[in-house]
């Protein structure tokens, strides 16, 4: 989906990116992923590590105007995946984060490829099972304790003790 949010960077960008976190590889394919409105992922394929495919995740650049809501949404994933790195469910490693924004303009981070479906392509399938499964997942979430409620990210803002 095309929106405003979305990052449009070359190859020769990607290219730089990847190898200032993954030195001496060669990338043989780039792709940018459909779905979401917000975030652009690219998956990228090639050598020295990159053999099962890396997927890119960018923020939208700082100049476009985003609700305060969604401001560095990006970080606050990345906080959210290391709340639940000891979590049993499926989420992707976390190879690299860049919040620095000297490479390219936004935010970004490189994670894992988990091969399978996203909800877009799955959804409104009435699957019982993968609606259990959700149901365990969303449960374990949520049985994450910390000394605070509200707002995920690394701002003590929005939380509340």
């Amino acid at each position: 989906m095309k929106t405003v949010t979305k990052n449009v960077f070359t190859r020769e960008q990607i290219r730089r990116l990847v190898n200032k976190h993954f030195p001496g590889v060669e990338i043989t394919s780039v792709r940018t992923l459909k779905g979401g409105t917000f975030n652009t992922l690219y998956q990228i394929e090639g050598t020295g590590g990159l053999e099962k495919g890396v997927v890119l995740k960018t923020s939208p650049i700082e100049s476009v105007g985003v609700p305060n809501h969604e401001k560095d949404i990006l970080r606050a994933e990345i906080y959210a995946y290391q709340l639940l790195k000891h979590v049993k469910i499926p989420i992707p490693k976390i190879y690299v984060y860049d919040f620095s924004r000297k490479v390219i303009p936004c935010d970004y981070f490189i994670m894992e490829r988990i091969k399978g479906k996203s909800w877009y392509e799955l959804w409104p399938g009435k699957n019982p099972e993968l609606m259990r499964a959700l149901g365990r997942y969303t449960a374990r979430i949520h049985s994450v304790e910390y000394d605070w409620f509200g707002d995920i990210n690394h701002a003590f803002a929005g939380r509340f003790w």
